[in-house]
């Protein structure tokens, strides 16, 4: 069996890669919160403020898409 070695290198690689899941979490819960809290004062307006959170999301969730794939490329071995 072979002995692992490279820790300093696995940590880089979890703690880049955490960040990459952390960041785009927050953005969703302080999105989520702006929701709630404009669904609670604006009722009426509840497929505007709908749609204006998904437009966020979609914008979100394809900056995380780039992001964890320029991870994959550069870590990818050739």
């Amino acid at each position: 069996m072979i002995e692992f070695t490279e820790w300093g290198q696995a940590l880089i690689f979890v703690l880049v890669f955490s960040v990459l899941i952390i960041i785009p979490c927050f953005a969703v819960v302080k999105l989520g919160t702006k929701l709630i809290g404009e669904l609670g004062y604006y009722p009426s307006k509840a497929a505007l403020i709908h749609m204006s959170a998904f437009w966020w999301l979609v914008l979100i969730e394809f900056l995380t898409f780039l992001a964890l794939m320029g991870f994959y490329n550069f870590f990818q071995a050739k």
